[in-house]
């Protein structure tokens, strides 16, 4: 369980990476790309918007030049 909610939340890094990149709403692409309803390794994961918010974090903490 443990490595597909790693593949999950790499596939989420993935989305939100773009989003951010593109200057879009991580939330909404997120929810775009997995749905509005996660499944249940998604709702491990704590849902969308807990997801969005700290992947978001992450992309403004990181090193400038990803962005």
């Amino acid at each position: 369980m443990l490595g597909e909610a790693e593949d999950v939340l790499r596939e989420w890094a993935a989305v939100a990476e773009a989003a951010w990149n593109r200057g879009g709403d991580v939330a909404t692409a997120l929810a775009a790309a997995f749905g509005a309803d996660p499944s249940e390794t998604m709702a491990i994961l704590n849902g969308v918007h807990s997801n969005a918010a700290g992947l978001k974090r992450w992309l403004e903490k990181r090193p400038e030049p990803n962005r």
